[in-house]
């Protein structure tokens, strides 16, 4: 009976300091479908994720969705999962786990409810102004990548506006970068 006590007692302590290693994890809905990440720690080799839609975590169900990771992107370890549909009172019920130093650490089980549905997902890269020598009001605005990815995705936007007698032209660019696999 001590056994079975201390064995139990020692896989609680185990468990308790897994998710102390476990950064917080930040998850975002939009329409497109959900992300979640980590932030980046020293040691933190893999990141995984393992959840259901409106259902219960189960291993081996047809309809899980497991994602993983294999390293960070702009300080933070992002996964996404590409879902349509996603409405106000829709759960997540989910896991992660991180390979840290070698070492596997995985959470308790995680209830996420959803509240709002964003139209997007906030932007992953920093915008910023570059000027030249461009006529008075116009001015370009292009996304700064903060790493480099062979597998990316750019857009463009033109918008001219005439007030008056003033012509501006500005020019919109962003870039978003996805992880190479």
């Amino acid at each position: 009976m001590w056994c079975v006590l201390s064995v139990l007692l020692f896989i609680i302590c185990v468990n308790s300091q897994n998710t102390d290693s476990i950064p917080p994890q930040k998850l975002i809905v939009s329409e497109k479908g959900f992300r979640i990440s980590i932030p980046d720690e020293p040691g933190i080799e893999e990141f995984f994720f393992h959840g259901n839609i409106n259902s219960d975590v189960d291993f081996l169900a047809l309809n899980a969705v497991i994602l993983s990771a294999k390293k960070p992107i702009n300080g933070e370890w992002l996964l996404e999962h590409k879902r349509e549909g996603f409405k106000a009172g829709d759960f997540i019920n989910y896991w992660v786990h991180i390979k840290r130093n070698g070492q596997g650490y995985t959470s308790s089980s995680n209830h996420y409810q959803i509240k709002d549905v964003l139209p997007d997902y906030p932007s992953p890269t920093q915008l910023s102004s570059r000027h030249s020598n461009r006529p008075k009001n116009e001015a370009v605005f292009a996304s700064t990548p903060r790493f480099l990815s062979s597998n990316w995705q750019s857009h463009e936007t033109r918008v001219i506006s005439t007030p008056k007698s003033n012509i501006s032209t500005s020019t919109v660019s962003y870039q978003w970068m996805w992880p190479d696999d």
